[in-house]
């Protein structure tokens, strides 16, 4: 949205009063913990119900003040271009997504319940500081956002709801005046998101999210940065924001060929711009409220932004810490600038130069216009030279392989990290790659759990010549290694030993054990530990037989994405049981879901 637009308030239709104001929020979270994948986990619906509950209160505390004043709570409701046109974009990109990842499908509950919790929260916000409250579609955008970036676990989704409530306080009580009007400071998700991000890197606690999962599970659909970038394109086209995603983009372009061009490597592992990076340039940064509105102040905003997210990317590299935060880290800090860029923006003559002053002439349609011609040259350019898209150079083993040979900076440590994340993709031979990594050419020598980890991956998938290494790497210090991670709750750390009890590698074999570090493992969020920990409740492995505790087990697997459990689930359903009742249309829907994501014997029993 361009200043023009910005600056003309919204109208509002009729004003309403009355309690059911606030029950749909409370109803839709109500609704949310009363479904079967929150059964699973009593701290998820504690955390519904008590966000309903707190709605409630709030209300009531309100009301209560507001009548003993003889005042009236309002709402009315605006219509804001910006909120419904991202809320419709932001949408399709979920279903995007969701088609090509099956754990977020079952995160769509989650993020409705979201939204109604964010509604309730802009209800109770307006009325305690005003009497009234203007809603319309603004907490879509924020929370469909912020579901592309962060989203804590079931264990720990209490603090999904903080994280909401922090963001939307910060837009209702930080807030400056700009160009006369009274607008929020930060963008709302960008200013949470940065907050507890800053958190969970002090406290060591980035495994209760699913961020590290998110980052990485964004380039799952085909072609999706054309997706992002057609997307972006209409907002660009709409609000006239092209400058700071372009300049942005280009920032992060000329930074990775300039690095490239003097070490040989690439800074980012596997392509010019990280696709949550790349989402990052046309999601965080492009707040029409929240970034400069002069032409000139919106480039410099976005190539601050790309130019931080690359520095940042090495910094958190060379402290240990995840490097998807880098995204995240310094959108707020560019939001305070804003002022300071604006007013430079205006005070620099562009008109004066020669070879700007009929270009500075035109209207703002038409210099948007020219910059979306720009950022698709700039976009083609990239792709065509492979900085973009699957035909990258860094994607391919061998050209890792000739730079940890060669021995050029951080070679080795990325050949590691390629072969990590192919072995934990199911290919056994990348398993054992890492050890030989590890083992023969010293990386990461800091962490040689990391071996112990992708062994017992490869034996997980089925390499009966890989478990004998795998319990000779446990057994070598008892397995105590393994155990600090899990006590650290790492869920692959506990999955990884009840492997090794359930089988007796490396450890004395112990059913009991293994079902607890496996039941552990699935509490800390890792599907396919839910997918075993169902089959021990099934046949009574390490744990009395309990039917509903293995379906309820298979359920949060099949969430995660493990087809398996979806299929065996709908066989109960379809079926029924004395233990659970049948359920033939949810059954049904769990095979076709199943089908769909490619498990062929699901499809013959749809």
């Amino acid at each position: 949205m361009n200043a023009r637009i910005a600056a003309a308030a919204p109208p509002a239709v009729e004003r309403w009063q009355g309690l059911w104001l606030i029950v749909p929020p409370v109803l839709v979270l109500m609704a949310v913990s009363a479904m079967i994948r929150s059964q699973v986990s009593g701290v998820l619906v504690a955390s519904l119900r008590g966000a309903a509950a707190l709605l409630a209160l709030g209300y009531f505390v309100l009301a209560l003040r507001a009548h003993a004043r003889g005042r009236a709570l309002e709402t009315g409701f605006v219509v804001v271009r910006t909120h419904y046109v991202q809320a419709l974009l932001l949408t399709t990109l979920h279903l995007i997504w969701a088609s090509a990842w099956a754990f977020e499908w079952g995160q769509f509950p989650l993020i409705a319940a979201q939204i109604a919790f964010a509604y309730g929260c802009t209800l109770l916000l307006g009325w305690a500081r005003r009497g009234h409250c203007e809603v319309g579609f603004g907490p879509i955008p924020i929370i469909l956002s912020t579901n592309f970036f962060m989203c804590f676990k079931d264990e720990w989704f209490f603090l999904q709801f903080a994280m909401i409530a922090f963001g939307l306080a910060a837009k209702e009580f930080i807030r400056w005046t700009r160009d006369g009007r009274s607008t929020h400071v930060f963008n709302p998700s960008a200013f949470s998101l940065f907050v507890f991000s800053l958190a969970l890197l002090a406290s060591g606690q980035t495994q209760v999210t699913w961020a590290p999962q998110i980052a990485t599970e964004l380039i799952r659909p085909p072609h999706i940065y054309f997706v992002i970038f057609a997307v972006g394109l209409v907002v660009q086209y709409l609000f006239e924001v092209t400058l700071v995603t372009l300049a942005a983009g280009l920032a992060l372009w000329l930074l990775g060929l300039a690095y490239t061009g003097a070490t040989g490597i690439y800074w980012f592992l596997d392509s010019g711009i990280p696709i949550a990076v790349f989402l990052g340039i046309h999601l965080l940064i492009t707040d029409p409220a929240t970034s400069p509105r002069d032409n000139l102040g919106r480039f410099v905003f976005g190539a601050l932004y790309g130019t931080s997210a690359f520095l940042l990317y090495g910094a958190l590299e060379h402290l240990g810490q995840p490097r998807f935060y880098d995204k995240l880290l310094c959108v707020p800090l560019l939001n305070l600038l804003v002022p300071l860029i604006d007013g430079w923006a205006r005070r620099v003559p562009v008109a004066a130069f020669g070879p700007f002053a009929k270009f500075a002439a035109r209207t703002p349609r038409q210099l948007n216009l020219a910059f979306m011609g720009v950022w698709v040259l700039l976009f083609a350019t990239m792709v065509g030279t492979h900085t973009l898209g699957p035909d990258h150079p860094g994607l391919a083993t061998s050209f890792w392989e000739r730079a940890c040979d060669a021995k050029l900076h951080n070679g080795c440590r990325n050949l590691q990290a390629i072969h990590r994340d192919d072995c934990f993709d199911g290919n056994a031979d990348a398993c054992l790659a890492v050890v030989d990594d590890i083992r023969r050419r010293g990386a990461d020598p800091g962490q040689p759990q990391q071996a112990t980890y992708a062994l017992a991956r490869g034996c997980d998938l089925g390499r009966a010549d890989i478990c004998p290494q795998f319990a000779q790497a446990l057994a070598a210090d008892g397995g105590r290694a393994i155990a600090a991670r899990c006590s650290a709750r790492d869920a692959e750390a506990c999955y990884l030993l009840g492997s090794a009890h359930m089988m007796g590698y490396g450890v004395a074999s112990d059913h009991a054990a293994g079902y607890r570090y496996f039941a552990q493992s699935c509490d800390l969020g890792l599907p396919k530990a839910c997918g075993v920990t169902a089959q021990t409740y099934l046949y009574g492995v390490g744990t009395p037989r309990d039917v509903p505790r293995a379906l309820a087990a298979d359920d949060r697997a099949c969430a995660g994405g493990q087809l398996a459990a979806c299929m065996e689930l709908g066989q109960f359903l379809v079926t029924g049981s004395d233990a659970v009742p049948r359920d033939e249309r949810r059954g049904l829907s769990l095979f076709a879901r199943a089908c769909h994501l490619g498990l062929e014997q699901a499809c013959r029993m749809n």
